[in-house]
Order: structure tokens, then sequence, then C-alpha cells
């Protein structure tokens, strides 16, 4: 859900939003320097993504949001509060009912019961 609100503020880039555009600028730049180094592709150092990418989906949210002109700041928190419970679930997933130090894909699909 980070991901796909973060890839909506791709798609409305201008040069007024300057801290959108250095931080997509930051992420596509360290994604290219990361799949050209051998095992640079890793989850884990892919973290460093996640304040970024949360940011850029806060933007998007902000965006959708700024027609409501009387409930703006309820239909924002309420937003902010369902993504932070979807995310607090998949951690509780993916960290505490199926601890998985290495996150390959095959485990992944095992602990969301995509695979049997």
């Amino acid at each position: 859900m980070i991901l796909l609100l973060a890839l909506g503020t791709v798609f409305r880039l201008n040069r007024a939003l300057r801290p959108e555009l250095y931080i997509s600028i930051f992420i596509a730049a360290s994604y290219l320097v990361m799949c050209n180094i051998k095992y640079g592709m890793n989850l884990r150092y892919a973290n460093m993504w996640d304040m970024p990418l949360r940011f850029l989906a806060f933007s998007t949210l902000v965006a959708m949001v700024s027609p409501l002109h009387r409930y703006r700041n309820v239909v924002l928190g309420v937003s902010v509060a369902l993504i932070c419970a979807v995310e607090l679930r998949q951690y509780y997933i993916l960290a505490v009912q199926y601890p998985l130090y290495e996150l390959i894909t095959h485990d992944l699909l095992r602990a969301l019961h995509i695979l049997k």
C-alpha cells in the first residue's frame, strides 16, 4: 500500500514539489546502484527506503484529501491510521507469527498463506 501511494507521487512530480523530487531521485539512484552490485539488492539493505517511501505516500494522501475542505484533517487522520493498522498487521504476521530471518520469496509466500 505504501509503495502504491509513493508511486502516485512520482506521477505528479514537478519543480514545485522539491522534497518529493529529491527523495524520488535518491530512491532511483540508490536503486540503480544496488541493482548493479552483486547481492546488493537485498531486503535488508532496501530498508533505507522505508522513510522516503512513507514520506512520498503521505504526500500522495495529502494531495488526495486536499479537495475535501471541511473534513480534510479527519479523512487524512483516518487514512493514516488505516495504513498504520495494515502495516502493523503485516509486521505481526512476518515478525511475530513467522519470525523470518532471511526474507526470501518462498518464505514470505508461505507466511502469507499464498503457498501451502
